[in-house]
């Protein structure tokens, strides 16, 4: 065994399984079967045979146990592992679905900012998307793509180098893979925008729809409205060899109907895009698996055999084996393999997650070696307590206590994975109104397992009143109709704090469809709660600042130029009362002509320009001069000049 490792032919974590193995193999013969050699062939014969059959009986009963409970523990030992794999293999798909729909929610977000607004300047832009960039570090870049004209083309590469783009052209990709001026085509997607712009500065002015995976994922996104993920790419920013994707949603026009695919070909404005390096961005979602004996390919089964791999750890299968290239970690057959499809932005993903022998390393208990070894002890004490006629009792109890070890230890590894898995769930059996639950669940609701609630009545202390008689409800209604429910319970703590649960719940019907049971599962969502609540809070503080500032703020609409509010300090200044300057219009106020006021505010929404003076006119018709700051704001989903 040590040659064989010192050649490199055993990995350290098989060294003393490997050597368990043979040394148990080595004392198989001296303990079992050297003594029934002696005691079949030992003279004289005589002095030996009556108590051939009483030694040998006690001797094959005990290694023929032995081997039904190595067989037994193997397999329970496979099941282990392939539950484990699963187990980490579903926390892994859970955690990448969750930071790949956060994907497309920043694309969201940044439809909606665009559709808000008539005009958006880089400075904006870039307030934006750093926002979202420092809190989605797999997004390596977004942009602002808008849709360009060939009759508009000349006009508009003239703005953007006024814009400071000194050397500004609209590009493509020539036959060597370098950027050059784009040619003559009815109309170009173009990079304005990209953020952040020192890691991608070679990407302003390309002109995304001249490359075929590109163009053909923007008509489908136009055409649905929908999100789309391009298949893999080589990015115009990428030096290195690794692939992109680009996640891309349509931007309409504002106001302009969208209904129908000729409306949204007719009243596309642009797209936003998201640059996603799969390396790093996958990388950054799947955690280092080095220690974990496993591997992760990410496929494209919606694009051909030849462009379907996305990503791949540092590992390769070469034959039927997976094989790391420094050699330290996964080696032989592939043991485990789970395929998880993911559906992402109209693409068809799938994670291939595979493990080896390496992993059954990491991860045996080593039972089965266990119970081998153990099971030859106790056969050779039973050979050698026949013969002295002694010791039988202390057999039994070693045996005993061994398998009562065996239990709780097998209890402990149960008990251990729900606590990693977070796995909280429960049963309510309906016909004797009691509940059963995991032990994990205990944790969430932070009470003593040695003193388990089991009727339904005696968990009415864990909820307030209100969440106490919403469950009560819901329950009752899912036992009469059997419908499935979710539902958000406030909860009392010990410490007399709030917190959250979420909870899903379906009924359990027997042959004859009489719900008898309901099985739930819990979910503790209190930081999330408790993050609303801040917002909340935070919104009250900024209302706050509003109304209690000693500068003269008013809020209004840039459309017809209502008064929307106004704060203490103005209705000071003009001397109305806030009623009244709620129904009134910035022109009863403002001494220019309402077409003047107009344009001014039209240059405050779209120009930029922050800063008027103007005369206005006070309650008692006095008229004052004043220098007037003003900027766009979001309220409720809405642009009001501030």
């Amino acid at each position: 065994i040590s040659l064989l490792f010192y050649s490199g032919q055993l990995e350290k974590t098989e060294f003393l399984i490997n050597w368990a193995t043979w040394w148990v193999g080595d004392s198989m013969g001296v303990f079992i079967f050297t003594p029934l050699i002696l005691l079949w062939f030992r003279h004289p014969r005589e002095t030996w045979r009556e108590r051939k059959i009483t030694l040998s009986i006690p001797l094959f009963t005990a290694f023929i146990l032995t081997m039904v409970l190595v067989n037994y523990g193997t397999r329970w030992e496979q099941k282990r592992l392939e539950f484990l794999f699963d187990q980490q293999t579903a926390s892994e798909k859970l955690v990448l679905e969750k930071s790949l729909k956060a994907y497309v929610g920043v694309l969201i977000s940044m439809e909606s900012f665009f559709a808000a607004s008539q005009y958006v300047d880089s400075e904006e832009f870039n307030t934006f998307a750093n926002d979202q960039l420092a809190t989605y570090p797999g997004i390596k870049g977004l942009s602002w793509n808008p849709v360009i004209p060939t009759s508009e083309r000349n006009e508009f590469v003239q703005r953007m180098r006024q814009l400071g783009f000194e050397d500004f052209e609209i590009t493509e990709q020539g036959w060597d893979k370098q950027s050059v001026i784009a040619s003559e085509r009815n109309e170009y997607v173009t990079i304005q925008y990209i953020s952040p712009y020192s890691d991608n500065d070679k990407a302003p002015g390309f002109d995304i729809s001249s490359d075929q995976t590109r163009n053909a994922a923007l008509k489908l996104s136009r055409d649905s409205g929908r999100i789309v993920v391009t298949g893999r790419i080589k990015l115009v920013q990428e030096l290195a060899s690794q692939f992109g994707v680009l996640l891309i949603k349509p931007v309409y026009k504002k106001n302009r109907p969208h209904t129908t695919i000729q409306q949204r070909r007719l009243n596309l404005r642009g797209y936003v895009v998201a640059v996603l390096k799969l390396n790093e961005a996958i990388s950054s979602i799947i955690a280092d698996t080095d220690e974990e004996g496993r591997v992760h390919r990410l496929l494209d089964d919606s694009a051909s055999s030849e462009q379907a791999l996305l990503y791949e750890d540092d590992h390769y299968l070469d034959n039927g084996k997976l094989v790391l290239h420094d050699n330290r970690l996964i080696k032989g057959q592939v043991l485990y393999k789970k395929d998880i499809l993911i559906p992402f932005g109209e693409r068809k993903w799938r994670l291939e997650v595979l493990a080896g022998h390496t992993f059954v390393s990491l991860h045996r208990s080593g039972n089965s070696s266990l119970i081998l070894i153990l099971g030859l002890l106790i056969t050779s004490l039973i050979s050698f307590f026949v013969l002295v006629a002694s010791g039988r009792d202390v057999q039994l109890r070693d045996l005993v206590a061994q398998r009562t070890i065996e239990l709780q230890e097998s209890e402990k590894n149960l008990k251990e994975a729900q606590r990693i898995a977070h796995v909280c769930s429960c049963y309510l059996d309906l016909l004797n109104n009691e509940v059963t639950y995991t032990t994990e669940l205990y944790h969430l609701y932070g009470f003593d397992p040695a003193q388990p609630l089991t009727k339904l009545s005696e968990h009415e202390k864990l909820f307030t009143t209100d969440s106490w008689n919403r469950l009560n409800e819901t329950l009752e209604n899912t036992r009469k109709t059997g419908v499935t429910y979710e539902i958000e319970l406030e909860r009392e703590l010990e410490d007399g704090s709030k917190g959250w649960i979420w909870m899903r719940g379906e009924a359990n019907c027997n042959d004859s469809g009489v719900v008898i049971g309901i099985r739930a599962v819990v979910q503790d969502i209190s930081e999330h709660k408790r993050n609303q609540l801040a917002l909340a809070e935070s919104e009250i503080h900024y209302r706050k600042l509003f109304t209690e500032s000693s500068i003269a703020m008013l809020l209004i609409d840039p459309i017809d130029g209502k008064i929307k509010d106004a704060n203490d300090a103005a209705m000071t200044f003009y001397a109305y009362s806030a009623a009244q300057l709620r129904h009134m219009n910035i022109n009863e106020i403002n001494t220019l002509s309402k077409e003047a006021v107009h344009s001014e505010m039209k240059c405050a929404r779209e120009q930029g320009r922050k800063y008027f003076d103007f005369r206005h006119r006070l309650a008692n018709d006095e008229i004052r001069f004043v220098q007037v700051s003003s900027g766009p704001i979001a309220i409720d989903g809405k642009i009001l000049l501030l």
